[in-house]
């Protein structure tokens, strides 16, 4: 007796094919995200050119002008591809701080003493952040510098960078609420900003920053947010 084989309906045949035509598309726009995202660390914007990315992603010329309209489609995907990487919120100093002053920060506050031991703590923090950002995380911030740049220009990369800023912003918002700050985001804006610009100087300084500089501008900046003074000795 033959066994009966049931035949398998055209539609889902259909399905599979298109559900593999559709993976393989991610995979590709993946890699030609991937590629932009290594011109941009090595070249700069400049570098990111069809021609160049589908050769760095190994894919047809063709596959670029596909799948991105043109160069500001392109940058704008790696943007969101860059983006969607272990946020900021993730980095074990962001957290490791945040966590520290929401629990310690309102009672430490209450005596002098108090307040530069707490002053201390962010100081350290601080200083362990901006170093490993500055040494260990230069491409990422090469990128996020080049991609800040280039929003200027791009008005669908705007919105983008304003949202990530904002993810920043909120991360900060807590800080200073923990601190008591009498306004934690406008606090949060000046801090963003003193952090971007000591990336941006270091970044473009490379080996020759000056983590002593560095040091100092943190140690002024803490005493202000604080209220107290203490050594860097002692810091």
């Amino acid at each position: 007796m033959s066994a009966a084989v049931s035949a398998v309906p055209t539609g889902e045949i259909k399905s599979v094919a298109k559900r593999k035509r559709s993976s393989r598309g991610e995979e590709t726009r993946s890699r030609i995200n991937r590629a932009t995202l290594q011109i941009i660390k090595r070249d700069g914007m400049r570098g990111v050119r069809h021609r160049a990315v589908a050769k760095e992603a190994g894919v047809p010329l063709g596959a670029t002008t596909y799948h991105f309209k043109n160069i500001d489609d392109l940058i704008v995907s790696a943007f969101s591809y860059w983006r969607a990487q272990p946020a900021e919120g993730s980095n074990p100093y962001v957290q490791q701080i945040l966590g520290f002053l929401e629990s310690r920060a309102p009672e430490m506050l209450k005596a002098p003493a108090g307040r530069v031991a707490l002053a201390r703590e962010i100081y350290k923090f601080t200083v362990d952040y901006e170093v490993d950002q500055i040494e260990n995380c230069r491409d990422s911030c090469i990128v996020q510098l080049a991609f800040y740049h280039e929003s200027i220009h791009i008005k669908e990369l705007q919105q983008q960078v304003f949202d990530y800023w904002q993810i920043e912003v909120d991360n900060l918002i807590v800080a200073f609420t923990a601190l008591a700050s009498p306004d934690p985001e406008a606090e949060a804006r000046i801090c963003q900003s003193l952090f971007h610009q000591l990336e941006r100087e270091a970044m473009m300084k490379g080996g020759d920053y000056d983590r002593d500089k560095l040091k100092a501008t943190l140690h002024r900046y803490v005493c202000h947010v604080v209220g107290v003074e203490f050594t860097l000795e002692e810091g």
